[in-house]
Formats: structure tokens, sequence, C-alpha cells
């Protein structure tokens, strides 16, 4: 309710009085469905991290396969570092951190406009580093 109570001030001005009733009703109303979608959102990371654990504890990986992890860290990293700095930056905090477009253009001062042409450059290079067939 004070959560309710505070956005009611922030955003009352130029309402009836008759009217605050009925908006702080719709305010606290909507609290609520956020805070169970981030329950939900939540309760599924959480039960999708447990399965993963599962899985990997039940299954130790080839000799070859940490190879080819080892590897494909590798070629990740070198493409990673091709990129400019703000477009690898921008890229790891979109992917890594999962920060949205608007959070992360403030972060770093520009626009959101300028880290979504970032992050997708930053896609298509590592697209054309990582599965470009060497083979013609």
């Amino acid at each position: 309710m004070q959560e309710a109570y505070l956005r009611l001030l922030e955003h009352r001005r130029g309402r009836e009085p008759y009217e605050i009733p009925r908006y702080l009703f719709a305010i606290a109303r909507n609290l609520v469905v956020d805070r169970k979608r981030r329950a939900f959102r939540e309760a599924r990371r959480r039960e999708s991290f447990f399965e993963l654990g599962a899985q990997l504890d039940n299954a130790a990986p080839a000799p070859d396969e940490l190879a080819f992890v080892d590897q494909a860290s590798e070629c990740l990293r070198g493409a990673l570092d091709e990129l400019p700095e703000r477009a690898r930056h921008a890229f790891l905090l979109h992917r890594f951190e999962g920060l949205r477009h608007e959070s992360i253009a403030a972060r770093l001062g520009v626009t959101t406009r300028t880290i979504e042409r970032d992050i997708a450059a930053a896609l298509a290079h590592l697209k054309r580093a990582l599965f470009v067939s060497e083979d013609p």
C-alpha cells in the first residue's frame, strides 16, 4: 500500500478528488499484477536453473566435448575482443546481464538507437566470426 500511495502522490496532479480512489485502486491492482508476474518469472528461472544443474550433474562431458567447448569459448572471446569497446560492452550488458536497451543507453550516455545499432553490429560480427565455414 505504501508503494501505491507514493505512486499516487507522484501522479495525482490534475485529477479531480472523486477520481483519486479509483486511481489508487488501479495503481494497487497493477502493482499486484506486476509482483505476481515477477514472482512467476523468478520461479521459472529458478526451476530451469535447477533442471540444468541436475542435467549437468547426471552427465559428465567427454574429453572431446570439453575440448570443443574450450575451443568455442576461445573463438567467442577472440570475436568479442575484435568488437569496438562500446559495442562489446552493450552486447555483454544486454545478453549476459539482461539489461534493456534503454538502461544500457542511459548507463553509456548514448541514445537507445545507438545501442540498438551497436548490438546488431555485434551480433552480425559474432555470426560472421563464429559461423562462417572455412570450406569452399
